[in-house]
Formats: structure tokens, sequence, C-alpha cells
């Protein structure tokens, strides 16, 4: 009898053994899965954020991304270096409410800045097939918001020559002045853009301008609000200027 209980002992001490070691084994396991996954992730991250810089050294474009640059920005400029011109013809009517003209401009800028959805929407296609940055997209809508139409809506201060309303967009109707600055909104957001680029790299580079246009977005009632403060410390000579470009 105490044979038999010493066999059972040691039979007993061995599947407790016999399960610590399992249970051992199966945390090791686990500890190993759980790690080797954070290792793919950490790697998967990495890929991901690497991507664009890869595709710049390898194979990146210039010319291509210049040109999805001016693909946020055209409709933009075509619309809005002449803000104010159109609103010539009813300017008296306009000036007759208190605040008329900043509400004018709030929603010229929501309008724009919602249009620039369609562009994303067009190019979303290549960016999911690989064939075109996201952050390159998303630094340039935002840049465009945030950074070409703040310089773009300063000239609501300055335009004071109407033009028809059955004028066409891509009809000749730009002045020295709309040139210059239609030249500098073009042409300070790409300088902008090289730059970062070049200083941080093709990822950062795009956050660095999102950040910026963001910044921009976030404070668009404040620059708007000192649009519409120096326009209507102008208001006499733009009014003059719209009725007299408007009768002649």
């Amino acid at each position: 009898a105490l044979e038999q209980e010493g066999t059972d002992q040691n039979m007993a001490d061995l599947a407790a053994g016999g399960a610590g070691a399992a249970d051992q084994d199966c945390r090791s396991c686990n500890e190993a899965h759980l790690a080797g996954s954070s290792v793919e992730l950490h790697e998967a991250v990495a890929l991901g954020v690497n991507q664009d810089a890869q595709r710049a050294q390898h194979g990146g474009n210039h010319g291509a991304d210049g040109m999805c640059m001016y693909d946020y920005m055209v409709l933009g400029m075509m619309t809005l270096i002449t803000i104010m011109c159109y609103e010539g013809n009813y300017i008296d009517g306009l000036m007759a409410r208190r605040e008329s003209i900043y509400a004018l401009l709030r929603a010229k800028y929501y309008f724009n800045t919602a249009v620039l959805i369609f562009p994303f929407l067009i190019v979303l296609p290549l960016i999911i097939a690989g064939r075109s940055s996201l952050w390159m997209n998303l630094g340039y809508l935002f840049l465009t918001a945030g950074v070409m139409y703040p310089l773009v809506f300063q000239m609501s201060v300055y335009n004071n020559n109407t033009l028809p309303l059955n004028q066409k967009l891509t009809g000749k109707q730009g002045n020295m002045m709309q040139n210059i600055v239609s030249f500098v909104a073009l042409g300070l957001p790409i300088l902008l853009e090289k730059l970062l680029v070049l200083v941080l790299g093709d990822v950062w580079g795009y956050v660095a301008l999102i950040a910026l246009g963001t910044l921009g977005i976030a404070t668009h009632k404040v620059w708007l609000r000192n649009i519409y403060t120096r326009f209507m410390a102008r208001r006499y000579v733009n009014m003059d200027g719209f009725r007299t470009s408007r009768n002649s």
C-alpha cells in the first residue's frame, strides 16, 4: 500500500510538472507570437512611411508632381483672381446690408475649399493603385486651401474693375496686378513644397504642408475678417472704380 501511494504521488508530481511545463511552453509561444506580430506591425508601418521616399528616389516624377499640384490650384485661381469683379455689377446692393461682404467672402472660401474634394476623388484610384502618393495629394489639398487661397483672397481688397456677368472665366480679363498675384500665388506654394520636401524628406515635407494648410484653414475667420476690414476702408475708392468700369 505504501509503495502504491508513493507511485501515485510520483505520477501526480509528474502530471503537475508536465502541466506546468505545458503552461510555460504556451506562455512562451504566446509571447513569441506577440513579439513576432509587433515586429511585423513595426515593419509594415515603416514600409508605409518610407514608401513615398523610395518612390521619389527610384521613380519619382517631379513634372507629374507639379501637374498634380496644378490640378488642385487651377480652378480656385481661375475663379478667385477676379474676386469681387463680377460683384461690381451689383456692389451697391451688397453695400446696403451690414457685413454682407464678409458673408460673401466666407461663402466663396467655403465653396472653393469644398470643390477641392473633386481633384482628390479623381486621383483616388491612382492613390489606391500605388501610382500616386497619398501624402503628396493631401499636402497639395491643404496647401491650396490654407496657403494659396489666403493669398488670392487679398485681391478682394484691390480689385475695383467690374466684369460683365457673361464674361467667360477663360477670357482675357487680368490686369497687371492680377497677373503678378497669380504668379506669386502659384509660384510660392511650389517653392515652399520643394523646400520642405528637400529639407524634411517626402513624407515629413508633405506633413509640414498639411500642417501649414491646416493652420490657414483653422484661422480663416481671422484673415477673412482682416480682408473685410481693409475692403471697407477702401470701399469708396472701390465703389467708384466699379461704377466707372461698369458704365464705360
